[in-house]
């Protein structure tokens, strides 16, 4: 018989509609592949970011009315949280991490470093990896975004070859049944994703590199081609978190006003589960996905839908290498950039030349590797 455990599983449940999709994707294939049942307890992790919560006696006192510790996937190995005891967003020190009596598993965390790595973080994260690496109370898997190239370059290939790598759950979720109004317009549909936060990171401007709005009007200009050529093809933007209306505003400004007043749709904003099953299966009737997000691209490659990564964070053109399709990625933060993520449109709304079938496949052999790791050490912890 299959053994329960209860499972306290911290990570983002609100505020990100690609959180909610990994989750449920790596919670279907945890089902087919390990040999226990586990049962959850969600803990949003950003009560710990608004300071309602904290990384103290409290919580491992409730950690520990757990069997197992669950953390992740989400971006929670940054390497710029300064005001953290590990530098990164998972603030347990080895002293509190001695305390929890439960087995942990940290689970397709991104290891971050686009905004920076401080050498103070850096020290802080390299003692606290080593600490989990040092016990066998601890299973570490980092995600398919270039988090073990991320490693290698900053604490060294002995770190990078002690974690596993899985694939993000994203690449899994399979949406239920929907009714989307802002599709039936056209036989055809590009859905587009834009990134609203940390704009100045993405684009930083000067000499060939182009501003926040220097993007806006260049992106406008391509959908405003993409849809002249192509009468049957209507746009849907789909934000993940409130902060991307404002790039969907601003590039919607750009726009001839038949275009935008015919052509375009946007889709609510919507959190949870139920309103990341929604807005992920408006990726599943696609034709073709521009995205900038981690997920927007991770979801539709996976339900086998034609993407386009917009590259203006390291994360997805990492994405894109270790999936063996950077071709598919085009940096959006250029000068001239429309010229290429035109053409590149054009030929994917006209033809599919990738076999998607082969990059599943891989994906899933992937994950069940890895699945075949946390289940021996499961069996390791509990019989």
């Amino acid at each position: 018989m299959m053994r329960n455990l209860k499972v306290l599983h911290l990570a983002s449940f609100s505020g990100n509609i690609g959180d909610n999709a990994n989750h449920a994707g790596a919670r279907a294939q945890f089902a087919q592949n390990l040999s226990f049942q586990l049962d959850y307890t969600e803990l949003e992790i950003r009560e710990f970011y608004w300071k309602q919560r904290f990384f103290d006696d409290d919580f491992i006192s409730y950690t520990n009315q757990f069997d197992l510790l669950l953390i992740g996937g989400g971006n929670y190995f940054e390497l710029w949280v300064e005001n953290s005891r590990t530098g990164c967003s998972i603030d347990l020190p080895p002293e509190l991490l001695a305390k929890i009596q439960c087995p942990v598993i940290f689970y397709g965390l991104g290891v971050d470093a686009g905004q920076g790595v401080p050498d103070a973080c850096l020290q802080r994260f390299r003692e606290f990896m080593d600490y989990l690496l040092a016990h066998d109370r601890f299973f570490v898997a980092v995600r398919n975004d270039g988090a073990v190239a991320t490693l290698e370059k900053y604490l060294g290939n002995s770190y990078a070859q002690a974690v596993s790598a899985v694939p993000d759950g994203g690449f899994f979720v399979r949406p239920g049944h929907h009714e989307h109004p802002e599709l039936v317009s056209f036989p055809r549909n590009l859905v587009i994703n834009l990134a609203g936060d940390m704009l100045d990171t993405r684009f930083k401007g000067g000499g060939d590199f182009l501003s926040a709005d220097g993007f806006f009007k260049e992106f406008a200009r391509c959908i405003e081609q993409l849809l002249e050529i192509n009468t049957d093809l209507g746009a849907v933007f789909v934000p993940h978190i409130f902060r991307d209306y404002a790039p969907v505003s601003a590039v919607i400004e750009y726009l001839p006003d038949a275009i935008r007043r015919r052509r375009i749709a946007v889709a609510p904003y919507l959190v949870g589960t139920a309103g990341g099953d929604k807005q992920f299966s408006l990726y599943q009737h696609a034709s073709l996905v521009l995205a900038m997000r981690f997920h927007a691209n991770v979801c539709p490659i996976g339900m086998g839908v034609p993407t386009l990564g917009l590259v203006c964070y390291p994360q997805i053109s990492h994405l894109y290498r270790e999936l063996n399709l950077s071709e598919y990625a085009v940096d959006v933060t250029l000068d001239g950039f429309s010229t290429k993520l035109s053409a590149q449109a054009q030929l994917a709304l006209e033809t599919s030349d990738i076999d998607r079938n082969v990059i599943m496949l891989r994906l899933l052999s992937d994950i069940k590797a890895t699945h075949k790791k946390i289940d021996a050490w499961l069996l390791r912890q509990f019989c």
